[in-house]
């Protein structure tokens, strides 16, 4: 064996006639392992937290999908630690959870950033016969706030002092 996960048993039997014969058999252990979050689908690349970044007036619906998978095809447990203004949810749906923005603004000035969980637990943990057989999922969402817009230094053309008043001297382009 190798000391960790394969351990020696020994056997020895006897007849009765005093005969007898001894063998080592290995016990194969396969040690449980914890779900696993990743992005973009159940066969997306593992990840160990989740930002975000969020205009102040981002309008309420998903923000993103976090899919979730287990090593030994375990049935899991999501559980969720949500923000305290209730401005954000998860909702599972089968193999993934959405992450729901639930108000229809956020306000930058009040609070510039959220931090919750998300934890997966296999039946192991669930069921308490292996305390390590679950994964937390940090996740911060940054609000941006909203810039003011700004002119760039343009020239408008084509006007002369004897137009009429109203006139339209062109567009003037700006950014937000």
């Amino acid at each position: 064996g190798d000391g960790e996960n394969a351990h020696p048993i020994i056997l020895r039997v006897e007849d009765e006639y005093g005969g007898s014969a001894t063998k080592t058999i290995y016990l194969n252990v396969t040690l449980n392992q914890a779900p696993v979050f990743r992005e973009t689908s159940i066969s997306g690349n593992v990840i160990t937290s989740f930002s975000s970044s969020r205009n102040e007036n981002a309008t309420a619906g998903v923000v993103t999908s976090i899919f979730f998978t287990d090593p030994e095809s375990d049935s899991i447990t999501i559980t969720s630690q949500s923000d305290a203004n209730n401005h954000f949810q998860f909702q599972r749906t089968g193999s993934y959870v959405r992450l729901l923005q639930l108000t229809g603004s956020l306000d930058y000035e009040t609070t510039s950033s959220y931090s919750f969980s998300l934890t997966a637990s296999d039946e192991h943990s669930v069921s308490g016969d292996d305390g390590n057989s679950f994964t937390t999922l940090p996740v911060n969402i940054n609000v941006v706030d909203n810039a003011a817009p700004t002119f760039n230094n343009q020239i408008l053309t084509g006007v002369t002092e004897s137009v009429a008043t109203g006139t339209a001297a062109g567009t003037a382009v700006f950014r937000t």
